[in-house]
């Protein structure tokens, strides 16, 4: 543990494999602008982030397997430009984001299914311009705080968002 892991701006990076061991960081985990890394299976026994998950401008990661252990981020959680990402299935071990969560410009991205165990998100919730989204179900294990937000805009498929059926309050409420 301890620290932060940044992997930035590597063009050539196909791999991160030689993380397998990293079961706890205390700061950030960053991994940004990789144009080549499709997966990131190296960090399949990271359990805990104690500041910001960033994965974003990975133009060719499909998923984020490599996170099924992860279960607590300190900090907020930011999935954001990552053009091929399909699925984000290896969230499903998550219940904790201490801040914001978004999600967004991931175009292939047709659920957020990954995301349905978290318990608690600290900040609020931003799901934003993934052209393939086309429902949001299950968040029903969401527990609200004072200032959840949600904001919801331009995903252009979505169909449904039956999965905050079950919250009776929130802050601030956004769908565009």
């Amino acid at each position: 543990g301890g620290g932060s892991l940044g992997i930035h701006n590597n063009g050539s990076l196909t791999t991160i494999d030689g993380l397998r061991g990293l079961v706890h960081v205390d700061g950030e985990v960053g991994i940004v602008e990789n144009d080549a890394l499709t997966h990131i299976d190296g960090l399949a026994n990271l359990t805990e982030v104690g500041g910001e998950l960033i994965i974003a401008l990975n133009p060719s990661l499909t998923d984020v397997d490599g996170l099924a252990s992860l279960t607590h981020v300190g900090g907020g959680a930011n999935i954001t430009y990552n053009n091929a990402l399909t699925s984000i299935n290896g969230l499903a071990n998550l219940t904790t984001v201490g801040g914001d969560l978004a999600i967004g410009f991931n175009p292939a991205l047709a659920n957020i299914d990954g995301v349905n165990n978290l318990t608690t998100v600290g900040g609020g919730m931003g799901i934003y311009f993934n052209d393939r989204l086309a429902t949001i179900d299950g968040m029903t294990n969401l527990s609200i705080t004072p200032d959840f937000w949600i904001m919801i805009t331009d995903n252009h498929a979505l169909t449904s968002i039956h999965g905050f059926s079950s919250m009776s309050e929130v802050n601030s409420l956004q769908i565009i």
